[in-house]
């Protein structure tokens, strides 16, 4: 089991609607079961590895018309300094390749935006791995790529930080392209 019972800790200190449960099952080093509870707009997402993935019992996926120019990307980061820089970096190059860009700072509700097609895609590097496991696995079974930032699938457990790159096949690609392009 994969635990986070507040991802959002900093946004539920200051009042700040956007936080969550967040909940996986792993087996053999694979996350199968993913859950992730929303409790101020009563939005609970879920997916069973292979089974697709839900919204309140309805099925959700991600958007594959788009491209970064037109897009509404999250960004998210770790804590470390080196984080923190490169942080910065992805923002400076996002605000001028993409619409718009959002930090929110609850990571697993991140994933499920983009699940669920409200947000376009999710950049986040230095990911802690109980902040993404549900919510990978969501947004996977919604139809989005899940990859680090040079393209290689996400797996649990190869690190407890990790970069990692959410969002339609389309789009995924584009944002491959804007990220190596800048050396990330």
């Amino acid at each position: 089991w994969i635990i986070d019972p507040l991802d959002g800790t900093t946004n539920f200190t200051r009042h700040f609607p956007h936080f969550c449960v967040s909940i996986a099952l792993a087996h053999k080093g694979e996350v199968i079961i993913g859950v992730v509870y929303q409790p101020l707009r009563n939005e609970l997402f879920n997916a069973q590895k292979g089974q697709g993935a839900l919204l309140n019992g309805k099925r959700i996926s991600t958007d594959d018309d788009q491209v970064v120019a037109k897009s509404v990307i999250l960004i998210n980061r770790g804590a470390s300094r080196e984080e923190k820089l490169l942080h910065g970096e992805i923002v400076k190059i996002m605000s001028d390749k993409a619409r718009t860009i959002r930090i929110f700072g609850a990571t697993a509700l991140d994933l499920c935006n983009v699940a669920c097609g409200k947000f376009d895609a999710l950049i986040q590097n230095g990911c802690m791995f109980y902040d993404c496991a549900a919510g990978n696995l969501i947004a996977s079974e919604a139809g989005a790529l899940v990859t680090d930032f040079a393209g290689n699938p996400w797996k649990l457990g190869e690190s407890k930080r990790s970069d990692i790159l959410v969002s339609p096949p389309r789009l995924h690609a584009e944002l491959l392209g804007t990220l190596n392009e800048a050396g990330k």
